[in-house]
């Protein structure tokens, strides 16, 4: 009875597919017998388990253990590498772990590990600097390049080419103050 019903014929049919298909792991055999697959899925659940080919073996995850020391001077050295190229950039930026991290490409590495890089977290709080030491650098910068310019050092002419917002620190408003004189 079961053979000349649509059970049998689908049943036969995906029987035939499996034999053709020898050595196909069991997604790809889903995905290119949509229909036979879906009725039997719906109208034959255990029968097409029962028939489906054995799984592939998974393969093994290789022991991708990561030498955290090596890591660290890798990254040490390219953290001072990266400081001095963002340091002598012609326009200046302001040296910081996300600049640094982007510059090497490993931003998001440094910022989540870099409690395992003992030496290249040592490296980047040298280099790394803060907002009011970046303001001072730019005002070094500008203030350099108006003098070879010949150009009057004024303080609002420090503040504007620098690009300095109101509220900087007592020590930029010093430094604007040694640089006027």
């Amino acid at each position: 009875m079961v053979q000349n019903s649509p059970l049998g014929k689908r049943r036969r049919e995906w029987l035939a597919i499996v034999r053709r298909s020898s050595g196909v792991c069991r997604k790809q055999l889903r995905a290119a017998n949509q229909a036979a697959f879906g009725w039997l899925y719906r109208n034959d659940h255990d029968w097409l388990y029962d028939h489906l080919p054995a799984p592939l073996p998974r393969a093994k995850a290789q022991d991708l253990r990561v030498d955290w020391n090596q890591r660290d001077q890798h990254f040490a050295n390219e953290v001072r590498r990266s400081a001095q190229v963002i340091l002598s950039e012609a326009r200046p930026k302001q040296v910081t772990v996300t600049a640094i991290g982007t510059h090497i490409g490993c931003r998001t590495l440094i910022q989540r590990h870099l409690d395992k890089m003992p030496v290249t977290a040592d490296e980047l709080r040298q280099w790394v600097e803060s907002t009011e030491q970046f303001q001072m650098r730019r005002l070094d910068i500008v203030a350099r390049r108006l003098q070879s310019e010949a150009v009057e050092l004024k303080s609002w002419r420090l503040v504007r080419v620098a690009g300095l917002r109101p509220g900087y620190s007592p020590a930029v408003a010093a430094r604007i103050q040694d640089w006027v004189g």
